[in-house]
This record gives C-alpha cells, structure tokens and sequence, in this order.
C-alpha cells in the first residue's frame, strides 16, 4: 500500500512542478507583454507596437488564404510569423546586409526576399499577383 501512495504522491508532484513552471512561464510572458504595451502607450501608441500586438493585427484582419506583401524585412520576426499563418510572403529589404540575412534565414521556406525600395519592387511584382493579397 505504502509503494503505491509513494507513486501517487510522487506523481502529484511531479504535476504540481510542471504545473509551477508553466504558470511562472505564462507569468513571465504576461509580464514582458505589460511592459512592452506600457512603453508603447508612453509613446502615445505611436511607432512601433509591440510584436505580439502587430501579430494579433495581422491574424485579426489578414485574409486567411491571401499572400502578404510585407515592407521591411529587418530581423524577420513579422516574416516568420506571417509565413506560419500564410500560404506565401513578399518581403521587401533595402538594407543588404539585412537582405543576405534574410535570404539564409528563409532559404527554402514560403518567402520571397525582395532587395530594394517598395517604390522599385510593387511595379515588377504587382502584376504577378493573383488572388487575396495583405499588405
């Protein structure tokens, strides 16, 4: 009997740690997201929103099956969101050195790198556009 309440028990605490750590975790989460809107509304709610507010956005009102055009590649978290949700993204880099990165980190993937201004790239790419299209 006592083996048996000893599994129990141990089990139990094994759930109450998982348990601990994914609430810390959703804590620490919530906590990172309130001091990101909290700078953000210091700005007014002017540029730059938080990346998790940007997402919502986009997730909110983009068209489920429509293909992103995206201007500014720079580190690649909104093209890495969007190619997750989306079925294809043109991203539009002037910076070279961004642009390189770009081009390795989504090697392979749903995404089309574009390097130069979006004055330059929307008249060559427009027309090869078809269907639901998000900017």
């Amino acid at each position: 009997m006592t083996e048996i309440n000893e599994k129990r028990q141990s089990l139990r605490m094994s759930e109450l740690r998982k348990a601990i750590e994914t609430n810390y975790r959703v804590w620490r989460t919530k906590k990172r997201w309130l001091k990101a809107v909290h700078e953000w509304a210091s700005r007014d709610f002017l540029n730059h929103p938080p990346q998790f507010v940007k997402q919502k956005i986009f997730e909110t009102y983009g068209v489920r099956d429509g293909v992103w055009v995206e201007t500014g590649t720079f580190l690649g978290m909104t093209t890495n969101f969007l190619s997750e949700k989306y079925p294809f993204v043109h991203s539009i880099e002037p910076d070279t050195k961004l642009y390189n990165r770009a081009i390795e980190l989504f090697k392979g993937r749903n995404v089309e790198i574009h390097n130069d201004v979006s004055g330059n790239v929307f008249p060559a790419l427009f027309p090869k556009l078809d269907g639901n299209i998000n900017f």
